[in-house]
C-alpha cells in the first residue's frame, strides 16, 4: 500500500467508524484507524511542507485554490511540485496486518466508491 492510498482510506474509515458494527468488526476498524493515524500525519505534514514551498499565496498569506478546490502552484514550480507530489504519494508503506472477511463486512452498508479503498485489506 503507498502513502497516498491513505487520502481515500481515511474518510472511508471515519463514515464506517460512526456505524454501529459488531464488536470484532468494530475493534478491526479500530485498530486499522490507529496503525493509519502517524502515517497520515506524516503525509499531511510533508504534504502541507511541498505546498509551503511551492503554493501560490493572497495578499493575506492565505494558499489561492482553483474553483475545484485545488491548489494553485507558482509559476514555473509546477513539475517540481508535482514531482514531489507524487514521490510523497507513491512511499509503500509499512505492511499492516489487519485484515477483513467479506462476512465480517456484510452488516456495512457502504457504496461500491466508498468500499475501493478497503479492497487490500478483504481476504476471501
Amino acid at each position: 500500500m503507498k502513502l497516498g492510498d491513505i487520502e481515500t482510506l481515511i474518510p472511508t474509515l471515519s463514515s464506517i467508524s460512526t456505524q454501529k458494527l459488531p464488536f470484532k468488526l468494530s475493534y478491526k476498524i479500530t485498530k486499522l484507524n490507529s496503525r493509519l493515524k502517524d502515517d497520515y500525519t506524516f503525509y499531511l505534514e510533508k504534504g502541507r511542507e511541498i505546498l509551503d514551498k511551492y503554493g501560490e499565496k493572497d495578499e493575506k498569506g492565505e494558499f489561492k485554490t482553483f474553483s475545484n478546490g485545488n491548489f494553485i502552484i507558482k509559476k514555473g514550480f509546477e513539475e517540481p511540485a508535482s514531482k514531489e507530489m507524487k514521490e510523497l504519494r507513491d512511499i509503500e508503506m509499512d505492511a499492516i496486518e489487519i485484515f477483513f472477511t467479506p462476512e465480517e463486512l456484510d452488516c456495512l452498508e457502504i457504496s461500491p466508491e466508498d468500499l475501493t479503498p478497503l479492497l487490500p485489506f478483504i481476504k476471501e
